[in-house]
């Protein structure tokens, strides 16, 4: 399973070089860096995602849970804010 993860990986960073920031890509990207136990790899990629779209509800969402794992509850709680308020939850 992991050498498909590590395919995966490197089909969504050619993509992302060729096409630039698109957010949904590099939403997937975090998530399949967080599925393959890389989560301090993640966030930078969720960073990346929300400079491109800083209006992507899920992408606060998982950001919000990826600084809660590392322990950064200040991060955590702002993101899972500003997922609330676009998400209407």
């Amino acid at each position: 399973m992991l050498g498909d993860l590590a395919r995966a990986e490197r089909v969504y960073r050619d993509a992302a070089a060729a096409c630039g920031k698109d957010a949904v890509l590099l939403y997937n990207l975090a998530v399949l860096l967080d599925d393959a136990h890389r989560s301090a790899d993640a966030p930078g990629t969720v960073i990346s995602l929300l400079d491109a779209d800083p209006d992507f509800a899920d992408a606060h969402y998982n950001l919000g849970l990826l600084y809660e794992s590392a322990g950064r509850a200040k991060d955590a709680i702002r993101h899972m804010a500003r997922y609330r308020v676009l998400s209407g939850r």
